[in-house]
């Protein structure tokens, strides 16, 4: 049995547009897809913390997911936020993830 690996595939966030409340990811485990569930904000950042790696996903034209960036935790000041880059922006960022 390999390592666990999620993909984030779509985000909502609160007003304005800079944190995330949910994210819907999907596990990726011996070569197969895990069905996809709805986290918070709150998990992933937890997830991440404890050393399950997480990357964005998009499905491509034929309906497969696609890996994209990998995805950060960055504090400042007590505030968590996660990223797919390596900017130190108080914000949430996971690039032109779907929305739901």
């Amino acid at each position: 049995m390999g390592r666990i690996h999620y993909a984030i595939v779509a985000v909502s966030y609160a007003a304005g547009h800079s944190h995330i409340l949910v994210v819907k990811r999907c596990p990726w485990l011996d070569g197969e897809w895990g069905d996809e569930a709805i986290k918070t904000k709150t998990e992933i950042v937890a997830s991440i913390n404890g050393g399950t790696p997480h990357s964005t996903a998009r499905k491509s034209d034929d309906g497969y997911l696609v890996w994209g960036e990998d995805v950060h935790v960055f504090s400042l000041d007590g505030v968590d936020f996660i990223r797919s880059d390596r900017n130190e922006t108080p914000e949430d960022n996971l690039g032109e993830l779907p929305e739901f």
